[in-house]
């Protein structure tokens, strides 16, 4: 979850702070972040196995804000799979995504074109 949020603060904070442009060069690392947790999730449900634990609550928090920012999670069909999985089985799952929408929201406006 470090590396997967951290990323994503990188590839897009920046360019809202700074007024910017987004460096692709960081984009690669959110593609490596997210094949790094595609190769994780393999033959298995959740992140540590296959019952839902504190850890897919968090990676959740972060791959709801990427899938809210169309990040496209096709190439990454483990990820995808979880995604949907816990949007179905997570308790709280509506409560986040309510936060994730006003987050992007507020942020979309400050984005470079």
């Amino acid at each position: 979850m470090g590396t997967l949020h951290q990323r994503l603060a990188d590839y897009y904070y920046k360019p809202i702070f700074t007024k910017t442009s987004f460096d692709p060069a960081v984009f690669k690392k959110i593609e490596e972040a997210m094949g790094f947790f595609n190769t994780g999730l393999e033959a298995q449900l959740f992140a540590a196995g296959d019952s839902l634990t504190i850890a897919d609550f968090s990676l959740m928090a972060t791959v709801s804000t990427y899938d809210a920012l169309k990040f496209d999670l096709t190439p990454y069909p483990n990820v995808a799979q979880w995604f949907e999985r816990c949007k179905k089985t997570m308790p709280g799952y509506e409560i986040n995504q309510k936060g994730v929408e006003k987050f992007v929201e507020r942020i979309l406006p400050m984005l470079p074109k």
